[in-house]
């Protein structure tokens, strides 16, 4: 069976901080507000560069492996910045703030400017309504 020319060799953490430190430096690859987000040439070349910083711990890593490593660490960012918020409006004290789970959590607080955390929703906070709307069935009004 062919393998794909993707490095499925783990991360260290001392990757995982170049990768953010290096991605930090690029806002045109997370900032959606930059005039450059859009801007193709310079999202590659920025790329290129965050590629080359890693590398200098992880030789065999390709750029797309960077990108996918970092939308991965971005999207458990979010996830975990969403719980920390939702717990902060709940009302709980202080002492009973969702702390997060991931060691890099405080690495990637920069990218607070640049998303909005939204609700983490679980199946008991729907209401019949809401999957309804989820799933795209008429609710009928049985009275």
């Amino acid at each position: 069976m062919a393998t794909k020319s993707r490095n499925l060799k783990k991360w260290t953490n001392n990757e995982i901080i170049i990768l953010i430190d290096a991605d930090k430096e690029e806002c045109c690859l997370y900032d959606v507000r930059s005039s450059n987000y859009h801007n193709k040439h310079l999202r590659s070349e920025a790329l290129k560069r965050v590629g080359d910083a890693v590398r200098v711990l992880k030789q065999d890593v390709a750029d797309k492996d960077c990108a996918s490593m970092f939308y991965t660490l971005r999207s458990q960012y979010n996830i975990e910045n969403a719980k920390v918020k939702m717990s902060k409006k709940s009302g709980t004290g202080t002492d009973n703030v969702y702390k997060p789970s991931l060691w890099y959590y405080e690495h990637l607080m920069f990218l607070d400017t640049f998303f909005r955390a939204y609700p983490v929703w679980t199946r008991n906070d729907w209401t019949p309504l809401d999957w309804t709307r989820t799933i795209g069935h008429v609710l009928l009004d049985t009275a």
